[in-house]
């Protein structure tokens, strides 16, 4: 979810940024109901609140602390999808 949330900050056509903040109050509260552990739902908090942002280092940083956290805990696919958004952001 947080990942989809950043691809949609990205160009060519980011979403505007008060339907970027429309998703995320919506995501945060939808992370409230998932069981995780602290540091692995801070990071998604932060990659969350990135989105709304125009900081793109901000966003860039924010992706790589939920992949370093949570990279245990995924399946091979799950991560390439998440690196693949990183590449996104490092090449816009």
């Amino acid at each position: 979810m947080a990942a989809r949330l950043a691809a949609g900050a990205l160009p060519p056509q980011p979403l505007p940024q008060g339907i970027r903040i429309t998703r995320a109050t919506g995501a945060r509260v939808w992370l409230t109901a998932l069981a995780l552990p602290l540091p692995i739902r801070q990071s998604l908090t932060r990659l969350i609140d990135a989105t709304t942002s125009v900081d793109r280092d901000g966003l860039e940083n924010a992706m790589r602390t939920v992949i370093d956290l949570s990279s245990p805990q995924l399946d091979p696919q799950s991560i390439a999808e998440l690196r693949e958004v990183l590449r996104a952001m490092s090449t816009q």
